[in-house]
């Protein structure tokens, strides 16, 4: 049969209700094994056992669930409600006296986020009391500015709670030990003939729970650039002498490593043979150098006579 799309993921926590994971993007299982071989005096073994093993995955989702995230990953039943924030609300200074501007939450006001001018984005400092030219206080969600400042515009930030919506899961520091169990059921369909692929794991625990944002780019974290940057420059040293297509089999495996340790760096669990596994070329490997070099501190310069010797920095290509 054929399976199309990412599938449905549905989890259900011990003695609870069944949760749909959200808009699955991307679902991964993979089951390992543990092998020994018996050698004799020739390079091929005459044995192989097999031993321990386990099955793993991932989800990519496009949706954020509070029933998910509660149940599942931290064993808690979210409440209903939680603290929203209220960005960038837009008011002026007022031109006489008082000077002071009351909030459109301030009834359920929790804490000030900051407070900018609207003209030059510049902030304004928070002062306990009396503030001068440039400085606001705040109290239970009014805002008092200085008379110097009247007229001005000003976006004001700041958190509010909310009672009739929204899911609020509240975490706390737990003995080490137990673990949060749930079953899980992943299927998918055959759009030839309608037919359903469907995988049942009755005993999951989830192991990882990432967040991440990005505008249109690679994240690269400092920490990772250790690792990346000197392999990096040894692959820009290597393909600045030669064009791609004489390119060596060790140049592109040092290619496909520099790539490997920065998408490692959002994933660790991901291994550098998973990565090899993955369907790209090396054209693709060349396309996500150039994001990856400029957050690890190197960065691809019209060529020179000359390729900087030193690590970290710019050197010419071909």
């Amino acid at each position: 049969m054929y399976v199309f799309g990412s599938g449905v993921l549905i989890g259900t926590p011990s003695g609870g209700s069944p949760i749909n994971f959200g808009l699955a993007q991307e679902v991964s299982l993979n089951i390992a094994t543990t092998t020994k071989a018996l050698y004799g005096q020739n390079n091929f073994p005459v044995a192989v056992g097999s031993g321990t093993r386990k099955m793993t995955g991932k989800a990519k989702l496009a949706r954020l669930s509070g029933q998910a995230l509660g149940n599942l990953f931290f064993g808690i039943t979210p409440t209903t409600g939680g603290t929203q924030t209220q960005f960038g609300e837009v008011t002026s200074v007022p031109a006489v006296s008082p000077f002071t501007y009351s909030t459109t939450f301030r009834s359920t006001f929790v804490s000030d986020q900051g407070v900018i001018y609207a003209a030059t984005g510049l902030p304004m400092k928070a002062v306990a009391s009396s503030p001068a030219m440039g400085q606001y206080s705040v109290s239970a969600g009014v805002y008092t500015f200085s008379s110097a400042d009247a007229g001005a515009a000003v976006l004001i930030s700041y958190t509010y709670s909310v009672t009739g919506s929204g899911a609020n899961i509240i975490v706390t520091s737990q003995p080490v030990g137990p673990a949060i169990t749930f079953s899980a059921n992943l299927f998918a369909a055959d759009p030839t003939t309608g037919k359903q692929f469907s995988m049942l794991l009755y005993n999951c625990v989830a192991e990882k729970l990432s967040f991440g944002t990005k505008l249109e780019d690679f994240v690269v974290p400092f920490r990772v650039i250790k690792t990346v940057q000197p392999i990096l420059f040894k692959v820009y040293s290597e393909i600045a002498q030669r064009d791609d297509s004489a390119m060596t089999e060790a140049q592109i495996d040092n290619l496909a490593q520099a790539i490997w340790r920065a998408v490692a760096h959002v994933d660790p669990a991901l291994t550098y043979d998973e990565f090899l596994s993955f369907r790209f070329t090396v054209m693709d490997l060349f396309a996500a150098l150039p994001p990856v070099a400029q957050a690890s501190g190197l960065s691809l310069r019209p060529a020179t006579s000359e390729a900087s010797p030193e690590p970290g920095k710019s050197i010419s290509t071909p």
